[in-house]
């Protein structure tokens, strides 16, 4: 007796290792890494050279900068940096020299240039200060 059972769970253990069809289960083909999808976000893709001020000024040197006119007068103080969608400086917020406390304007970027002065990196522009009081104002802080 002992025979018989020692045969049959010999044939049953036998039977169940040798299952000669391959195991399949439900898990998907891994993913090559050329078919992968790009990531669907809505935010921009902002690089770190994207996050630089205007005209190769770090964020730091644009808002420390003075803006003058041709003949270096200053005309007013960046306050700070208004940035696009793509995260490029596209306007800076300016307290107008002699305008009241408080008081900002919206100075777009094209035009700007780096003018040194004594050491100092001051943003030319071609505008007077009565056309700077003349641009769209912009909110404090």
């Amino acid at each position: 007796m002992r025979l018989v059972t020692l045969t049959a769970s010999m044939l049953l253990g036998a039977a169940a290792c040798s299952n000669s069809e391959p195991a399949t289960e439900d898990v998907p083909p891994a993913a090559s890494p050329t078919s992968a999808a790009p990531p669907t976000s809505t935010e921009p893709s902002v690089t770190p050279a994207a996050l630089q001020g205007i005209l190769g000024l770090t964020d730091r040197q644009t808002e420390e900068a003075d803006i003058v006119d041709p003949l270096g007068r200053d005309l007013g103080d960046v306050q700070r940096l208004v940035r696009g969608p793509d995260g490029q400086v596209t306007e800076l917020v300016v307290a107008v020299a002699g305008a009241p406390a408080g008081s900002y304007v919206t100075l777009p970027v094209q035009g700007l240039s780096i003018v040194e002065t004594g050491g100092d990196r001051d943003l030319l522009t071609s505008l007077t200060r009565e056309q700077l009081m003349e641009l769209p104002t912009a909110p404090a802080g």
